[in-house]
């Protein structure tokens, strides 16, 4: 075996450890956070005021990022319907929540 194809073995092995690695400590972290997050806000709230709230956050969160333009995404402009449906959402929470 030459000196280029040990090279190459070895940056393919450490290409596959980073990757097994970040999955671990990163993926599968997250995972957990999320699940445990969603099964107190259920006992918390109750089923129909988390799942709610949930819906809300994803949406939220996927406005801010194609707001910004991350991920790799395509910038948008920022509109005020936008804001207003999301602050509607919220109200909705809101008046869900008073009882």
């Amino acid at each position: 075996m030459d000196a280029s194809c040990k090279i190459q073995r070895s940056i393919h092995d450490v290409r596959l450890t980073y990757k097994y690695v970040s999955r671990i400590l990163g993926t599968y972290q997250i995972g957990a956070f999320i699940t445990i997050t969603v099964i107190q806000s259920m006992g918390a709230l109750g089923p129909a005021k988390a799942a709610m709230l949930i819906v809300i956050s994803q949406l939220a969160a996927a406005w801010l990022i194609e707001l910004f333009g991350l991920f790799g995404m395509e910038k948008t402009d920022f509109t005020v319907r936008k804001l207003l449906g999301m602050a509607v959402a919220v109200v909705g929470i809101v008046v869900f929540q008073w009882e």
